[in-house]
């Protein structure tokens, strides 16, 4: 799915967690990507911090994210 294209209210949270799967294999792939880079090294070890995290908490609240959007 596009990142431009909103999914109905339903079908919100599988497309957020798909998403957040993406983006860590997408940042991970500039760790030995060739100058100039998105982000440092350090940027990118961070950020695949952060991602795997945002997973964890949509994965552990995605019922509660489900209702809200009902």
């Amino acid at each position: 799915m596009s990142a431009f294209v909103i999914p109905p209210r339903g079908s919100l949270a599988p497309v957020v967690l798909d998403r957040q799967i993406r983006d860590a294999p997408w940042w991970r792939q500039h760790l030995d990507a060739s100058q100039p880079r998105v982000a440092d090294h350090e940027q990118v070890l961070v950020g695949n911090a952060w991602f795997r995290c945002e997973h964890d908490y949509t994965t552990a609240n995605r019922a509660v994210f489900a209702r809200a959007l009902r």
